[in-house]
């Protein structure tokens, strides 16, 4: 099984040992983008209280998972009608005499209608039963479910423990990919696994030539690879790439310590400054929210990102 690290392990513990003292509190918020931590720990405190193995793709009688295969399935929200199933799961007798488990997953993707129908079950929850909230971000869940929660960070995983967990789960390839993906993936195996077919070399040279020579034709040969509605991993993984560039540079100016190992990074921090990485990044930011609010194109979101990240030189292109 692929192993948590030390913090994130600390978190599920203490959890188990809030349930055996009869002190779990029936809405529980784990938040953090390390979404395979989550999946995996849950795994486990679900093991310990059922007294038998379980997984999100097995059969348990006294568990009712949501969401878990949404984005697989190309899903992009959780609809009231979910909901209405989970509380009439909520309402019914245990199968096995024991706790019943509701596990919500992708929660921030719940429309506002299922947010507020599953607002209505946690406000008097059924005696001995247990809701799992695992969102990426606190801000999707509405103030009045948090209000019912209680919260727990789910921590990205350290470079050693994701390697380690990398093997496991049979991800293998080369040391600065590895970084890449663990800097993008916050630490979680199983989404680095599902994001191997990103060209990273390709990124890099192409990040190269745009800073040093202004030519952006090698970032935009990799667009209509990116812009599939299956590719939408690989289309985070590029706007979040440029992204974390910019931090990375941005480190290499401040004389930090830098989570990829890049050679280029001293010579791209040398035709840029502070500010130009601060405005290009919240111009990138607020490119990649408008194409969430607006469902824009994703070819010409990337084509549009390339085109704001050349301006770290100073010269747009």
């Amino acid at each position: 099984m692929v192993k948590l690290s030390e913090q994130n392990q600390k978190t599920f513990d203490q959890l188990y040992s809030l349930w055996q003292s009869n002190r779990l509190a029936p809405g529980i918020l784990l938040h953090g983008p390390n979404h395979g931590a989550a999946i995996i720990g849950c795994q486990e405190l679900l093991t310990k209280v059922h007294g038998k193995v379980f997984s999100f793709e097995s059969i348990n009688p006294d568990v009712f998972v949501a969401g878990h295969l949404m984005q697989e399935e190309g899903g992009q929200s959780l609809s009231v009608d979910i909901i209405r199933q989970a509380r009439s799961f909520a309402y019914k007798s245990s199968v096995t005499g024991g706790p019943r488990f509701l596990i919500i997953d992708h929660a921030e993707s719940m429309t506002h209608q299922a947010q507020n129908a599953l607002l209505k079950i946690l406000e008097t929850p059924p005696a001995n039963v247990f809701f799992v909230l695992i969102a990426s971000h606190l801000h999707g869940v509405i103030a009045t479910i948090r209000s019912r929660c209680q919260f727990y960070a789910i921590a990205d995983h350290d470079y050693e423990t994701f390697v380690e967990a990398a093997k496991e789960v049979g991800l293998t390839t080369d040391e600065n990919t590895l970084k890449w993906l663990c800097a993008l993936t916050h630490g979680d195996p199983v989404a680095a696994k599902q994001a191997t077919d990103f060209d990273f070399s390709g990124f890099e040279t192409g990040i190269d030539q745009l800073i040093c020579s202004e030519d952006a034709r090698l970032l935009l040969k990799m667009v209509p690879s990116l812009s599939g509605q299956k590719n939408k991993p690989l289309f985070d993984l590029f706007m979040n790439g440029l992204l974390l560039t910019l931090s990375e540079i941005k480190n290499q100016l401040l004389n930090k310590q830098c989570s990829l190992s890049v050679e280029n990074f001293s010579k791209w921090a040398e035709a840029t400054s502070l500010d130009k990485i601060a405005y290009t990044y919240q111009d990138l930011l607020a490119l990649m929210r408008q194409h969430n609010q607006l469902g824009l194109d994703a070819r010409q979101t990337l084509v549009n990102a390339i085109q704001i990240f050349g301006k770290i030189t100073g010269d747009p292109l």
